[in-house]
């Protein structure tokens, strides 16, 4: 499930990334798609260090 919620972060921010916003011609300085991508990296990087925050809080 995570892996997914991550994947689709990344794909709808680099989707939204491509398009026009404002006066620049992509959308690469929109806080919204810095924030999709960047928190969905975190997200699939949690999942690459063994899982998320709370699954490595329950098993120590």
């Amino acid at each position: 499930m995570s892996f997914a919620v991550g994947l689709i972060a990344v794909l709808v921010g680099i989707t939204y990334g491509i398009q026009p916003y404002g006066v620049h011609t992509m959308g690469w300085s929109n806080p919204w798609v810095l924030a999709a991508v960047i928190g969905g990296a975190l997200v699939l990087s949690a999942i690459g260090r063994g899982g998320l925050m709370l699954g490595w809080l329950v098993k120590k």
